[in-house]
């Protein structure tokens, strides 16, 4: 069996439900050609030996050219929490979101 053949019409429409995503027919073809193009690549990775391969922290070897951190403006709270709907103590309020 074709390793593309693992992933078929019938498993992309299955995906899409889990995922709640909703495809235009001619969508379809495409995402398909793109997932199978992206297993193909997982599976040809997967069977590299990286051992011997020192990790990495960044795929270039470069310095990173920082600035240095200073303050440009400085915030007036007052004139932003004018606009708030609900302040309290100097902080926003805001309704409960989860239930204790």
């Amino acid at each position: 069996m074709e390793r593309d053949q693992l992933l078929n019409e019938e498993i992309l429409v299955r995906l899409c439900q889990l995922s709640n995503l909703r495809l235009l027919e001619s969508e379809q073809g495409e995402l398909l050609h793109d997932l199978q193009t992206i297993k193909r690549f997982v599976d040809n990775i997967h069977g590299v030996d990286t051992r011997e391969v020192e990790p990495l922290s960044h795929p270039l070897d470069m310095d990173q050219v920082l600035r240095e951190d200073s303050t440009v403006d400085e915030i007036d709270r007052a004139t932003y929490q004018e606009l708030a709907r609900d302040i309290g103590d100097g902080y926003y309020l805001v309704p409960r979101v989860i239930e204790p």
